[in-house]
């Protein structure tokens, strides 16, 4: 797949594509994306994907491409309920080690999770996030689906990154992602959109 064909194809705001394009030439990841192995234990992944299990509903629309979101919003103070005050915090953090300059306090951080199979919400088009900075936390295996691959367009491709069970991947808004098709199984993550210059909507 032709990574600046696809970025062109895209229907982005031009800055947000201008954005995008220069995240994809950029000769390093450095300040644009970082990989973080076990944030959240087998037990805090487990107890997520149990929580999403028992809460998805498909009747949101998903502003990205308009198909049913299949996701659950959760609070600060809820996600501590699930995972831990603890890892929640490690979660909070997770910006400043991509970029150390990165606030210490959020205007707002918006927290979900989002369930993939092939009778719910499949795919995820290639986007660029309207948060400043997004964590993406995978809440299973690899192994628990056929496709759901975090696609990422940097160092001049796309790159389909194959994540273990609690591995989170943080990223600048202007790295262009989404997410290829579910064809068996389920996919669970957990995002946190992190609020700072860019300012969030409703």
């Amino acid at each position: 797949m032709d990574a600046e064909a696809l970025l062109r194809s895209l229907s982005l705001r031009k800055g947000d594509k201008a954005a995008a394009a220069l995240a994809l030439r950029a000769p390093t990841t450095d300040g644009l994306l970082l990989s973080r192995p076990a944030v959240l234990s087998p037990s805090e992944a487990a107890a997520l994907r149990r929580f999403v299990k028992s809460r998805v509903r498909g009747d949101t629309v998903d502003t990205v491409d308009g198909e049913a979101e299949h996701q659950v919003n959760l609070t600060r103070q809820q996600l501590e309920g699930v995972v831990g005050a603890e890892a929640v915090a490690k979660l909070w953090l997770l910006p400043r080690a991509l970029e150390p300059t990165a606030p210490a306090r959020w205007l707002q951080v918006r927290v979900f999770c989002r369930c993939y199979s092939p009778t719910t919400r499949r795919q995820l088009p290639v986007h660029t996030d309207a948060s400043d900075f997004t964590v993406n936390v995978a809440l299973s295996d690899e192994a628990s689906c056929e496709g759901g691959r975090l696609l990422l367009l940097h160092s001049g491709r796309v790159n389909a990154v194959t994540r273990g069970e609690g591995e989170a991947t943080v990223h600048r808004w202007s790295l262009a992602h989404g997410v290829s098709a579910v064809t068996a199984g389920t996919r669970y993550s957990l995002l946190l959109f992190f609020f700072h210059r860019r300012l969030p909507d409703g």
